[in-house]
């Protein structure tokens, strides 16, 4: 009886650990190990985005890609992310190359202390993210609280496995 009360208490830490799938993608440059979710699809309507999220050795990268737009964004676009209870903020820029596909990256560099804004952009709930675009219109996506949960955890496990790739395994030969 008491394990069954034990397997039922650790239960949600199970389900928790298992929203992480990571897939193993190769960088085809350097044949170094990078961490990817892969693209999930969020919002509706007129809110209708992708979001993928990577990590290597070198840097964090989150990938969105505002579906049927042709916003242009370039080196001095940015994204506003306002979490939940509306006052706090924080805004990120443009870390891809200039497109007018719709497409927005932000990066970070993979290091040991990581900044407050990456901290904050992986443990909050975000509720919408506004992206202000090259010639300086703006587009609000207002996420859903499913897609709030979703993202959060998206992010949260990439950035968990971003620790584990800043160990150097490569030992010489003795």
């Amino acid at each position: 009886m008491k394990a069954i009360f034990i397997f039922i208490s650790c239960l949600p830490f199970l389900v928790n650990a298992q929203d992480c799938n990571l897939k193993d993608v190769k960088d085809p440059l350097n044949q170094d190990i990078r961490l990817s979710t892969g693209f999930k699809k969020m919002g509706g309507g007129n809110d209708r985005f992708m979001v993928s999220a990577e990590v290597d050795k070198r840097e964090l990268d989150f990938f969105f890609v505002l579906e049927g737009s042709n916003l242009c964004f370039d080196d001095y676009a940015r994204v506003q992310a306002i979490f939940e209870g509306g006052k706090q903020k924080a805004i990120y820029r443009s870390g891809g190359s200039a497109n007018c596909q719709g497409y927005f990256h932000i990066i970070f560099k993979n290091q040991a202390n990581q900044p407050t804004n990456l901290k904050n952009l992986v443990s909050k709930k975000i509720i919408s993210l506004k992206f202000t675009t090259k010639d300086r219109s703006e587009k609000v996506v207002n996420l859903v609280p499913d897609d709030q949960e979703n993202l959060m955890k998206m992010l949260s496990c990439i950035y968990n496995a971003s620790a584990e790739l800043l160990n150097d395994t490569w030992k010489p030969k003795q």
